[in-house]
Order: C-alpha cells, then sequence, then structure tokens
C-alpha cells in the first residue's frame, strides 16, 4: 500500500511539474523568437525537408518536424498560455496531409505576416511538446543552424562520456560495441535533427545516472516509471524504447559487476512501470488538455489511435494493408531482409548456446529479453513503426547492442565447453 501511494504521489509530482513548466514557457514572447525561425524556416527550404545525406533513406532527416516544432511555437501568439500549452496549434496554408510538404515556407511566411495570414488551423494536442522548455529559450538566441552546432557538441559530448565510463567500469570491448552499434544506426546524424536527438538524450543521461548513482539501484521501479514518464513528455514517439533499453543493459552489467543478477522478472517489472509511466503520464495531456480548453482531445485522437495499432499503411501515396506492402518491396526493401537475415542468424546463434553452462547463460539471459523487446514494440505499434521506418528503425540500437554484448560474454564459455 506505502509503495501504491508513494506512486500516485510521484505521478501527480509529475503531471503537476509537466504542466506548470509548458505553460510556464508560452511566456515567453513569440516576438522573440520570430526572427530566428524566419532564418530557420529560409535555412530548411534550402536543404528540404527530407534531407538525405549521401542520398541513404536510413539516414535521412526530419527537417519537417523540427520545422513543425517552430510553426507551434509561433502559432501560440495571441494565445492564451493555458490554451496554446494544451492545444498545440499549428498553421499551414494548404489543406490535407500534403500541406506538410510546404511547412517550411508556411512557417516562413507564418513568421513574417503572423496566424491571420495562414489558411489552415490544426493542433497536435496529443503530445505534451516537452521540448519547447528547451527549443523556444534556444530560439530566442540562435536559429536551426546555429541549434545543431549546439545539440552536435552537446550530445556527442554526453555520448562520449557514457563511452568512457563504460571502458572504465567494465571493459574495452563492451565500449567499442556501443560504438559499433551507435554507429549501426546512423548515430551520426542524429544530431541533426532536434526530434531524433530527444530519446538519445535521455537514454544517455539515464544510462550515466545509473552508472554513477547507487542509490538509484535501490529504488529502480520508481526510476523506470520516472524514465517512461519523461519520454512521453518529450518525445514525439520516435525512438521511445531506447529510453526503457539501453538503461536496462547497463543495469543488467552493474548487476554483474556487483556479483548480483538481474532476472526476467525483473526486467519485466522494470519495463512494465516505464510503460506504466509512460501511457498515464501521455494519456494525462490529453485529459489535462480536455479539462483545460474544454475541447475534447481524448475524441480527436480516437482515430489516431485506432490508426496506429491497425494493419493498414500509407504507401506510394495510396493507402494498403501492410501485408500488400511487404510483397511490393520485399525485393528491394533491403532493412526487411536484413532484419530477417539478422533474426535467422541468432536463433542459430540461440541454439547454438544452449550449450553454455546454465550459470552462466543465467548471468546474460537477461539481454535476451532486453533484445527483443524491439521487435514486440514493432509488432504492436506496426503502422507507426513502418510508416516512420527512416527514424523508428534507430530503436533496433537496444536489439543490437544487447545481442553483441550477449555473443561477447557468452563465446568464451561456449569455446570452453567445446
Amino acid at each position: 500500500m506505502n509503495r501504491l501511494k508513494f506512486f500516485v504521489s510521484l505521478y501527480i509530482i509529475l503531471v503537476v511539474l509537466f504542466i506548470i513548466s509548458i505553460i510556464g514557457v508560452q511566456y515567453i514572447p513569440v516576438r522573440l523568437v520570430r526572427e530566428n525561425i524566419h532564418h530557420s524556416a529560409q535555412q530548411i527550404q534550402k536543404e528540404g525537408i527530407f534531407y538525405k545525406p549521401f542520398g541513404l533513406y536510413f539516414l535521412q532527416l526530419d527537417n519537417m518536424t523540427d520545422c513543425l516544432m517552430m510553426n507551434i511555437i509561433l502559432s501560440g501568439e495571441g494565445k492564451s498560455p493555458i490554451y496554446s500549452a494544451m492545444m498545440n496549434e499549428y498553421h499551414l496554408n494548404d489543406t490535407g496531409t500534403q500541406g506538410y510538404l510546404s511547412i517550411a515556407k508556411d512557417t516562413e511566411i507564418l513568421a513574417v505576416k503572423g496566424p491571420k495570414a495562414m489558411n489552415e488551423v490544426w493542433n497536435y494536442g496529443r503530445y505534451w511538446h516537452g521540448y519547447q522548455l528547451i527549443l523556444k529559450p534556444l530560439l530566442v538566441f540562435f536559429d536551426y543552424s546555429s541549434i545543431r552546432i549546439i545539440n552536435y557538441f552537446i550530445l556527442s559530448s554526453l555520448t562520449f562520456l557514457c563511452l568512457l565510463f563504460i571502458l572504465r567500469r567494465y571493459d574495452a570491448t563492451v565500449s567499442l560495441l556501443f560504438l559499433l552499434s551507435l554507429l549501426l544506426v546512423g548515430f551520426p546524424v542524429v544530431p541533426m535533427t532536434i526530434q531524433f536527438s530527444t530519446c538519445f538524450y535521455i537514454a544517455i543521461l539515464f544510462m550515466l545516472g545509473i552508472m554513477l548513482c547507487k542509490k538509484i539501484r535501490y529504488n529502480l521501479t520508481y526510476f523506470f516509471f520516472i524514465i517512461g514518464g519523461i519520454t512521453s513528455f518529450m518525445d514525439y514517439l520516435t525512438t521511445p524504447l531506447l529510453t526503457l533499453g539501453l538503461p536496462l543493459v547497463v543495469l543488467l552489467l552493474e548487476k554483474i559487476k556487483e556479483k548480483q543478477t538481474l532476472t526476467i522478472k525483473n526486467i519485466l517489472v522494470y519495463s512494465l512501470c516505464w510503460f506504466i509511466g509512460y501511457a498515464i503520464l501521455w494519456a494525462s495531456k490529453w485529459i489535462t488538455a480536455s479539462i483545460l480548453t474544454n475541447v475534447s482531445i481524448i475524441d480527436l485522437i480516437g482515430n489516431n489511435v485506432s490508426l496506429r495499432l491497425s494493419n493498414t499503411i500509407f504507401y506510394g501515396g495510396e493507402q494498403m494493408m501492410i501485408s500488400d506492402m511487404f510483397e511490393r518491396t520485399i525485393g528491394s526493401y533491403w532493412f526487411l531482409s536484413f532484419v530477417l537475415l539478422f533474426l535467422l542468424l541468432f536463433s542459430a546463434l540461440y541454439l547454438y548456446c544452449s550449450h553454455v553452462e546454465q550459470k552462466e547463460f543465467e548471468k546474460y539471459r537477461g539481454l535476451l529479453l532486453i533484445a527483443f523487446l524491439v521487435p514486440v514494440w514493432f509488432l504492436v505499434l506496426r503502422n507507426h513503426s513502418l510508416q516512420h521506418i527512416f527514424f523508428t528503425w534507430r530503436s533496433w540500437l537496444v536489439t543490437l547492442f544487447a545481442l553483441l554484448l550477449f555473443v561477447y560474454y557468452t563465446k568464451p564459455y561456449l569455446v570452453w565447453k567445446r
């Protein structure tokens, strides 16, 4: 009962903090960011909303969403801080989903002429948009190019620091495997997009927290509840599983270092705490927005939720069943082929690993469960995961890192057994 009371208290504290902070940032006058957003929209127009470094689809940037973030910030002009924080309106000059393709031009016009010059107003009230706490103050002083440089420096520095602590606490191979995993999911382009960066920041900061603060490891159910809540506050459903999977991997390594075991039950409990924190804090935005604005956000998101859980997808400009999309693309869609081959090879490895001594296998089998969190997520949220595959695919960093570690740690015992 005391544990439940603490969870409820923690939930209330997080909701209050989220509401106060997201309303508070609206008090920064739009006039202070208008010029830098104007320049930023021009920069994005020159680069393109879906710029592909080296022409590679899976390195594609999401300048469109970054521009949408700035459009939302501008669209708060003339509205009450509470309404702006809860409804998160944005303005376009075109109707329908194709209007997003001209969002950079529309945002430039919005920055110069204001909301009255735009034809359409939409809202993104189903998310918290906690990124505004950082992005809006930065836009007072910097444009998009400068913010990219700042973001690149900070995120790269934190990642390097994390790699350094992994090196010092475990060994060079673990650090190299994490670096390899980051490179294989295109991490070098991640800081180029603000929305790509959010979950990496959360994951890396909490990885560092687990390594540096022993007290955290005695309150892990609350800890993962908080991580889930913060992820829902900051993220756009980009790569949220990074904030669960990567801290779990580090926690498992810490437990082994302390001659303990992170059991399957532990992983399931902590994952459940993360999911509850993620889900109820996200749903709290819908309830809060409905109460404070008298607009039913829950009614507005109903269709969106059912779509994200559906078996349909928009591909090639038309809506179709996901199975039909596979039929069209399986020959050229190398990513799916790669995943299939990867799973087949790992299944063979798993059978081979059945010869590992029981005690040693029990130490590291948690890595297998952590690795399969991502496939389960993709299966449940199949529409969203495939519709936005050019950024959701980075969630597989968790699977890749966990499996590489499993192979690394079990291989000596396999050789010894033979």
